[in-house]
């Protein structure tokens, strides 16, 4: 049996996502090479029988072991610096076993945050670029309404010097 259960680790450890099954005590039953990285548990640590938040959260787990949802998936912090983990839980409350599949979504958070910080830097250009622009037209049309206005004042002027006065007479 010892035999056999050292290559259904071997299996696991094969594995890119990491795998953490727990019983219904979420005591840890089985926990793969990939899963102990994501977590920060070293792969000598002793970790079957360990209550599961020695090394992550317990809320997804109980969560199903408290039948409140069959299945779900969340996005967690991991606890072993800036990784951040897409969990995926599962579980059967008849049988006592729950599953966390753990996949590595640090990069992809990463590159979401950069792309949102582009998107505001690029939104904040645009918003200062029309803020300039607002500001010439409003200055040009200061200039051109002064123009105008002066404009009318000499016409006013050049057409008094033109037409005679009302009510004297041309000689």
């Amino acid at each position: 049996m010892e035999q056999e259960y050292g290559t259904y680790d071997r299996i696991l450890d094969l594995i890119p996502e990491g795998i953490l099954a727990v019983d219904g005590d979420l005591r840890i039953m089985v926990i793969n090479r990939a899963a102990r990285r994501f977590l920060g548990a070293g792969e000598g640590t002793a970790l079957r029988g360990s209550p599961v938040g020695a090394v992550m959260d317990e809320n997804g787990f109980a969560r199903l072991r408290n039948g409140r949802t069959a299945h779900f998936t969340e996005e967690i912090p991991s606890r072993c610096g800036k990784r951040r983990l897409e969990c995926s839980f599962l579980g059967e409350r008849e049988h006592g076993i729950f599953l966390c599949v753990m996949r590595d979504v640090t990069e992809l958070c990463e590159q979401k945050d950069l792309l949102r910080k582009r998107e505001q830097h690029a939104a904040e250009l645009a918003e200062a670029m029309n803020e300039k622009h607002l500001r010439l037209v409003q200055e040009v049309a200061g200039l051109l309404g002064e123009d105008a206005a002066e404009m009318q004042i000499a016409l006013r002027e050049l057409k008094k010097a033109i037409l005679p006065v009302e009510g004297k007479k041309n000689v």
